[in-house]
């Protein structure tokens, strides 16, 4: 897949992220986002499931992207005992700045969450053939932690330009993502091989 020709035409916009609290022993069940949902650990570990419910382990520097649609958790490594519900929010209504489950002062994990419309020129979405929640380990690229703690400080900024600096932000984050996943597992190539395969693309 030519992946140059992919980014060249990404088109990114970023919804507000939350910072997403989760202590030991507790589960945090969020609902179907109505688009793509990023969550990238900050800190500690702790594990996803998505609708299938197979948990993902989640360490420092992963990142879980989440299919439109698909209901999922977020839940502690030592085994749960509570559980947090969380509801989506009416239409309009912004989501909040942070989102706790059980107690902020003994986090178990801290996860930045957010969605994401990203789009291959101006119809196809770079993620619509993702099925199931995909998580890839950017533990070896150190820059990645760095964009996503100037996205956050960009957002309680939100001066002028804050939409486009984000957007420049999370473009690089997505970058570091598809490298990441040319060089993984054969069974993340059909999802991307998918896009190309359709006759909607720039140039096409």
């Amino acid at each position: 897949m030519n992946l140059d020709k992919l980014l060249l035409h990404l088109n990114v916009q970023v919804e507000p992220f939350s910072l997403c609290v989760v202590s030991e022993g507790w589960r945090t069940d969020l609902p179907g986002p109505p688009e793509v949902m990023l969550h990238f650990m900050l800190k500690g570990e702790g594990v996803v499931r998505g609708p299938d419910r197979r948990a993902q382990t989640l360490r420092p520097c992963s990142l879980a992207v989440v299919p439109r649609g698909a209901k999922h958790a977020l839940e502690s490594a030592r085994g749960v005992r509570h559980v947090q519900r969380i509801q989506p929010p009416p239409r309009g209504v912004p989501v909040p700045p942070e989102l706790v489950a059980g107690s902020s002062d003994s986090p178990e994990l801290m996860v930045a969450c957010g969605i994401v419309k990203v789009h291959f020129g101006e119809v196809l979405g770079l993620f619509d053939h993702l099925r199931e929640v995909l998580v890839v380990d950017l533990s070896d690229v150190p820059e990645v932690r760095r964009l996503f703690e100037d996205l956050l400080a960009e957002q309680a900024i939100s001066g002028p330009g804050s939409k486009l600096m984000k957007a420049c932000l999370m473009t690089q984050c997505l970058v570091h993502l598809l490298r990441g996943l040319r060089g993984a597992a054969d069974g993340f190539l059909p999802w991307l091989a998918a896009i190309e395969n359709q006759q909607l693309g720039p140039g096409r």
